[in-house]
């Protein structure tokens, strides 16, 4: 509440409007304690949240809670919210956003919502001969007050279980212990109608009706083998006082005809003056043209008064109508948008089916002869005509059509709605560790400034089980054809059209051995330009953002990385510790509440270089071994003799020349110049400028003790040494540990000069 002047939405909306009294807005549900004993509690049934929405809250028919885990629980990281379970509850929001005035739990499912007065007669078995279904919970309470056996849906389509697909168990329950004879799906008074904006924005105007007449047919089916008369309903808004829409309005509108209303639902085998009905059981031929959906020509004889003369679409093919003989003309066949022509050549968009249960648009070459034979001369007249491709990705302000040129880059399809992404949060935090909030950054940057350069992101375990094929699956799911998945074979091939306008090519058991391949993955990465090269086809000059991730079982030496590569970031993945069941459903499910999340975060570093990241940032171990790895066996040998050598004697610097070197790692049979090569070349370290007399870190026999060796120097005559740092070869915290201090620059003698005068 804004002030204690001020009433608060629950009060207006559900004691005032509603008229339900603070007896009605109780029920009695159970909940299990600490113990796992079932304890009756009674909770209010509608109660206002800290911003004043309107919760309600939802329990299955057996009067059970339904808990799930909270939002912020983590598994792998315990914290309070691991043991704060929440109640499922629907919020009502005082102040919709956009479209949007309810929200409920992510990932958790849908539930029905069953008043007390329902809850009771099921307990008690008492024959329900007539069960209502509608789409709202407000609908139902102020219904079931009034005598009503109805049930509130959260959705017109929500009448399903989530998981089995079939009616919802509890519907079923109350069905079959109540003896229902009749289930009426109740719809509101606008079911029939179309949508006044997507004729505006000159969207499908069948779709809206559409979308009520399959929920019917949906409902139908799923009931069919119970034993039930199974009715379409609706609100006949036009015969009452300002036309209400839904239930809950015509009750608050008719008051004092409530008995009456509900004697009119029940008459199912007469006309109504409150309520249209159809037996769907034996008329479900009917339902299609009642819902004016028979063809065209019936549809805009209902509404032609609104359409008039504008161009409009029908289950995607566009119709005008004629001025004079008022029938209706085929502006553009619902074939023909789903073709075009760029440049020379056809292309047909197809919705490809999913394992998410939805689809994806996927563009296919066509051969001009095959559509004439499926559809005729005529329909190429109405294919829209492209002078070229282009590739131009954004999530937030996408155009399909630039300059006349197509864009390839795929349409971002997601809604962004606030929500639960709690498994997308475990999930990522699995992946990056003590980096994520980097990793954060990474799709954040990804989603919101698809052009920025990125490092190559490198996944490496040799465990199974680690969710690294899985990284590259959910960003399959966020960015849909925006994302590849290739293997070795698919990289190292001269025709890239696949990969070329991609934002995402994931290389799954990534293996990489040719330099030239390699070479190609570090340049595409920084790249603004690629040619995208067909077979049969000439190059074309393309605009290319692609991020390559790799990911291998090959901890060590899935590519070559030299010390001067920063473009990789290189993260091992360990094995997941709580796995999540159907977790690519759930991160499905999650992504509108996860980019509502991006949305409002602000990332985490500024950009300092072209791959936005400073590279000391993404160093991690993993790196350091892979560098490692990919070091001729000479150069490693060298390292490692000077990693020990420093461990052992803790000094800032170590003299050796080629000589020295040669003997300490037993290669005496080396050539001299390939030595110098791996030292001045790959390990860049310099020599000293001049010939000097040094010595060399060694352990020496205690002239007190011939039996035991201690910390010395092994004298050496005068040479030009090659000057080896510790910070090449240590880590910070390593050099820290061994309490190394960098000494004042030292001076290089010239060994004609006296012994007495040398710094050691």
């Amino acid at each position: 509440m804004s002030n204690d002047n001020t009433k608060s939405y629950l009060q207006t909306r559900v004691f005032d409007l509603m008229k339900i009294t603070p007896e009605q807005n109780k029920v009695k549900v159970t909940v299990e304690d600490a113990e796992g004993t079932d304890r009756t509690v009674t909770m209010d049934i509608f109660s206002s949240d800290d911003k004043d929405n309107i919760d309600i809250l939802v329990y299955t028919i057996d009067r059970k809670l339904i808990i799930y885990d909270h939002p912020d629980a983590n598994p792998e990281h315990p914290n309070i919210n691991n043991n704060r379970d929440r109640y499922f509850k629907i919020k009502r929001l005082k102040e919709p956003k956009g479209d949007m005035k309810y929200m409920m739990p992510k990932g958790v499912g849908t539930y029905p919502f069953f008043a007390p007065g329902l809850v009771e007669k099921y307990e008690k078995a008492e024959q329900i001969k007539t069960l209502v279904l509608t789409e709202g919970y407000f609908k139902a309470f102020t219904a079931s007050i009034h005598g009503w056996d109805i049930v509130g849906l959260s959705s017109i389509t929500h009448y399903a279980d989530t998981k089995t697909k079939a009616i919802h168990p509890d519907i079923a329950k109350i069905i079959l212990k109540c003896k229902v004879e009749n289930v009426v799906m109740l719809y509101d008074g606008d079911c029939l109608n179309i949508s006044t904006k997507a004729l505006e924005a000159g969207e499908d105007l069948a779709k809206r009706p559409n979308s009520f007449l399959s929920s019917m047919l949906k409902v139908r089916e799923l009931l069919t083998d119970y034993d039930v008369k199974i009715y379409f309903a609706h609100v006949l808004s036009e015969n009452i006082n300002n036309a209400p829409k839904g239930l809950d309005d015509v009750l608050i509108e008719c008051a004092g005809k409530e008995k009456e209303i509900l004697e009119d639902m029940l008459m199912l085998g007469t006309p109504g003056q409150y309520f249209y009905r159809l037996n769907v059981s034996s008329f479900q031929k009917k339902l299609q043209p009642y819902f004016n959906l028979k063809n065209a020509d019936q549809f805009y004889s209902a509404w032609g008064d609104i359409i008039k003369d504008r161009e409009f679409s029908y289950f995607g093919t566009r119709y005008k109508a004629d001025t004079k003989t008022g029938k209706l003309i085929k502006t553009v066949p619902k074939e023909a948008k789903n073709f075009m022509r760029v440049g020379d050549d056809y292309y047909e968009l197809v919705e490809v089916p999913t394992i998410y249960e939805d689809t994806e648009t996927k563009l296919f070459k066509r051969a001009k002869s095959t559509i004439k034979d499926d559809f005729g001369v005529d329909i190429f007249k109405n294919i829209p005509k492209y002078k070229a491709f282009t590739n131009m990705p954004s999530h937030t302000n996408f155009q399909q059509v630039i300059n006349n040129c197509y864009n390839k880059y795929a349409p971002f399809t997601h809604e962004v709605q606030e929500g639960d992404w709690s498994t997308t949060k475990y999930f990522l935090e699995h992946i990056f560790g003590e980096q994520y909030e980097f990793g954060l950054d990474y799709i954040q940057i990804l989603y919101q400034y698809p052009t920025q350069v990125l490092p190559i992101l490198c996944l490496v375990s040799k465990e199974n089980k680690t969710g690294k094929t899985t990284f590259l699956d959910f960003l399959k799911i966020i960015f849909g054809e925006n994302a590849c998945k290739v293997g070795n074979a698919e990289l190292s091939n001269e025709f890239n059209a696949y990969t070329a306008t991609r934002l995402i090519v994931g290389v799954d058991e990534t293996f990489l051995e040719k330099k030239t391949t390699i070479e190609k993955i570090k340049m595409l990465s920084t790249s603004n330009r690629v040619a995208m090269q067909r077979k049969g086809v000439d190059h074309e000059e393309m605009w290319h953002f692609a991020k390559y991730i790799l990911v291998s079982n090959n901890e060590d030496n899935f590519i070559y990385a030299s010390d001067e590569d920063v473009r990789y970031w290189v993260r091992k993945v360990p094995v997941i510790q709580k796995e999540v069941p159907d977790i690519l459903s759930t991160l499905h499910t999650e992504v509108p509440a996860f980019l509502f999340f991006l949305n409002n975060r602000k990332i985490s570093v500024k950009k300092t270089g072209r791959a936005w990241f400073e590279p000391k940032l993404l160093e991690t171990e993993a790196l350091r071994r892979l560098r490692i790895a990919s070091k001729p066996t000479i150069e490693k040998e060298i390292t490692e003799m000077l990693r020990g050598m420093f461990s052992a004697f803790a000094v800032p610097e170590i003299r050796m020349t080629t000589d020295d070197i040669k003997e300490r790692i037993n290669k005496k049979n080396i050539e001299n110049s390939y030595i110098n090569h791996i030292v001045t070349d790959n390990m860049s370290v310099k020599k000293s400028d001049k010939v000097v007399r040094y010595k060399i870190p060694a352990w020496v026999i205690n002239p007190l003790d011939t039996e035991e060796y201690i910390k010395g120097d092994e004298s050496k005559k005068p040479g030009r040494p090659f000057i080896f740092e510790v910070e090449k070869f240590l880590s910070p915290e390593e050099i820290k540990n061994l309490s190394i201090e960098k000494p004042d620059q030292q001076k290089d003698v010239d060994p004609g000069e006296k012994q007495g005068d040398l710094p050691f």
